[in-house]
């Protein structure tokens, strides 16, 4: 079935006791959405924490599980709403908050359990800057949301020594998000870079296409990795 993301513009219905002709000045918001209609939720109204907090406590009632990975990636919209900009702080600040949040409602429901995020939003060296996408300001210091009990893991294989080496150097640990639907042995260069840092524990086969006949593969090259 087609999925139809956009529609008909509709002029607004304004009820005024104003005469006829008057001039008004209107004020609103685009809520924009990328790709195939994804729009992001806004992580400065109070209602956004509350349905957080709802999945969190429903997920680990259903699952119980030991730790749980967080979807901070790639935010291509930010920081545009009233919401967010009464707030007078940068785009930075703002997803600093949102994911120390994010981490609170987690130990919340899972007192001691292992809390995963991907590492592009909170590296200088990837997507945690200026200029970036549809974000009004600057991610410069979202990273200040993570405290080092924090599991990152990065995934941007043409960077990989600097992040790895950023988020070493904040005391996080690690776990690679290897193959990316590219050449299983490509996962031996993320580990000669794992080698110059410490606190990387391990790795995962990350595929975005369902190809998982290079697992196997993918496999026998971590293995044959002194690391």
């Amino acid at each position: 079935m087609e999925r139809r993301v956009r529609h008909l513009p509709r002029t607004p219905v304004i009820k005024t006791s104003l005469p006829d002709g008057t001039r008004l000045r209107v004020a609103y918001y685009h809520a924009v959405t990328i790709y195939d209609g994804q729009a992001g939720i806004c992580p400065s109204e109070p209602r956004t924490v509350e349905l957080l907090a709802d999945q969190a406590r429903r997920m680990h009632a259903t699952w119980g599980a030991k730790g749980y990975f967080m979807s901070h990636d790639e935010i291509r919209v930010f920081n545009w709403c009233a919401a967010c900009q009464r707030r007078h702080l940068d785009a930075g600040a703002i997803l600093a908050d949102n994911v120390h949040t994010c981490i609170r409602l987690l130990r919340e429901v899972n007192p001691g359990g292992h809390i995963y995020v991907w590492s592009d939003m909170f590296d200088p060296n990837h997507n945690a800057h200026g200029d970036y996408y549809l974000v009004r300001g600057d991610f410069t210091g979202s990273w200040e949301g993570l405290d080092k009990e924090v599991i990152i893991v990065p995934w941007y294989f043409e960077k990989r020594d600097a992040s790895l080496k950023w988020f070493a150097d904040r005391g996080n640990p690690q776990v690679i998000a290897g193959y990316y639907d590219a050449a299983p042995e490509r996962i031996r260069e993320w580990l000669a870079s794992a080698k110059k840092v410490k606190g990387v524990q391990g790795v995962i086969y990350t595929t975005w296409e369902h190809k998982y006949g290079d697992l196997e593969r993918f496999a026998e090259n971590v293995t044959a990795v002194k690391w």
